[in-house]
């Protein structure tokens, strides 16, 4: 299924920052859209991405006349269950599942930047990555895409203009592509094409200095809960040695930022 590429790159920056990313939107935006090819950050993006490299691909091992896109639509969840009930002649409905519209949501613009900055934070206090791992995608992020998406929080930041500008490019080339491979294709690709910016109108993602009560009290509590999770995991057992436990963990790092004061 194909995403328009201004939706899918905010998109895919914020479930990276859920896995641990700690470059800021732009600068891994410089990394996807201009960097070295080679890198884990742009093979990410583009190996899986890259509609005509992946359409040649595949041709190459099944045929064009065997492969089907479907050009997507974020704004219908169930566009993809409801195409391939039809293709499959399954009853409506079958391929949805229960209960799943909406789980475990995406994080909002706010939301991943106060993720981002706190990973930030303890990387350069020295809180060994398991650890950071376990409080903040355990405790907190798990916290905060339980919960429905905060009120009047942007979901995803738009493009700055330098990188709004090579979009435009990439789609208009993968729009070309795609109808010169030969491939069944479900869905208008003209839907796909990413329009140019208009003269005068400057777009830059507005730096996040605050989020929301809700927010910040939700986060609170998901580091709360890793806590207490890594507290008991670390608990001595009996007739056992006893592992290093958290509180001892965030003593020592006290101490050594004590000292980094000093």
């Amino acid at each position: 299924m194909l995403r328009r590429y201004d939706s899918y790159l905010p998109s895919q920056w914020q479930q990276r920052v859920k896995a641990g990313e700690l470059r800021s939107y732009e600068d891994w935006l410089r990394v996807v859209l201009e960097g070295n090819r080679k890198t884990y950050a742009w093979r990410n993006v583009w190996m899986p991405h890259d509609s005509v490299e992946l359409v040649h691909r595949w041709a190459a091992r099944v045929g064009a006349e065997n492969i089907t896109l479907l050009v997507g639509d974020d704004a219908d969840r169930t566009l993809l269950s409801d195409v391939f009930e039809r293709l499959l002649a399954l009853p409506a409905g079958s391929l949805q599942g229960e209960g799943r519209v909406g789980a475990n949501r995406s994080l909002s613009y706010p939301e991943t930047e106060l993720l981002r900055s706190t990973m930030v934070y303890f990387a350069e206090n020295g809180l060994p990555d398991q650890l950071a791992y376990r409080l903040l995608h355990r405790g907190m992020t798990a916290a905060l895409v339980k919960c429905p998406y905060p009120v009047d929080e942007q979901r995803i930041p738009p493009l700055p203009d330098w990188a709004h500008d090579r979009v435009v490019e990439l789609s208009d080339a993968r729009i070309d592509g795609l109808r010169e491979a030969g491939v069944r294709i479900l869905g208008d690709l003209e839907k796909l094409r990413v329009e140019p910016r208009q003269a005068g109108v400057t777009r830059i993602p507005a730096a996040v200095e605050t989020v929301s009560m809700v927010t910040a009290r939700r986060a609170v509590e998901g580091l709360i809960k890793g806590a207490l999770s890594e507290q008991r995991r670390t608990r001595p057992t009996k007739g056992g040695s006893a592992p290093q436990t958290l509180t001892g963990r965030l003593a020592r790092l006290r101490r050594r930022l004590g000292r980094r004061a000093t």
